[in-house]
């Protein structure tokens, strides 16, 4: 363009754990062919972890005393489809996730015209793992008001599903007295080692 300059414009997205050495996200090109996006991904761009958050446990030991370690999933947002809701240990901050520092679970009301009132906290990183009848369950409690005296909070189901490849997703199922709950089948949960087997359609 004759009449115009380039713009270059880096983007600092959260991470807290930069499990990945290499913080370079890439180069996007801007709707703008004028302008160019240069990403990258460090814990710089975080906000402060309250305490309660830092200390988290992200491993379950089951009662044979295996260890579950749940760590993968802190390397990225994990988005339900449809519910605009994003699960994270705790959430990575980014375009369209700006909920609260020790956000796990963030609901984005798309509809809302306050901005403070956009991104909501629906479950906090502050409680562990629990290992309870070959599932594992995260509770999440939430300070956002629900209905009289109860708050919202989230519950995640993590099941053993030894096919899902990679880390799996969570799925939504439902809201029951406040309490938004998700499924998410995943290899992570499998404390058990099970004889080979053959899955069929039928």
């Amino acid at each position: 363009d004759d009449t115009r300059n380039f713009t270059t414009n880096v983007i600092l997205q959260c991470d807290y754990f930069l499990q990945t050495k290499n913080d370079f996200l890439g180069v996007f090109p801007h709707s703008d062919h004028c302008e160019i996006n240069i990403v990258m991904r460090t814990e710089h761009a975080c906000p402060q972890l309250p305490a309660n958050i830092k200390n988290s446990k992200f491993f379950v030991t089951t009662p044979t005393k295996k260890v579950l370690s749940f760590k993968p999933l802190q390397s990225s947002n994990h988005e339900v489809m449809g519910f605009d809701i994003y699960l994270g240990f705790p959430l990575l901050y980014g375009h369209n996730m700006m909920c609260e520092a020790g956000t796990a679970v963030c609901f984005v009301n798309s509809s809302a015209t306050d901005p403070l009132r956009k991104y909501l906290n629906m479950g906090s990183m502050t409680s562990n793992l629990k290992y309870l009848k070959d599932r594992v369950s995260l509770k999440l409690p939430s300070k956002e008001v629900c209905e009289g005296n109860k708050t919202f909070s989230s519950e995640i189901i993590f099941e053993c599903d030894r096919l899902i490849s990679g880390d799996g997703s969570p799925s939504f199922h439902g809201t029951t007295d406040c309490v938004h709950r998700f499924m998410w089948p995943t290899s992570l949960a499998c404390a058990e080692e099970k004889p080979c087997q053959l899955t069929i359609p039928d």
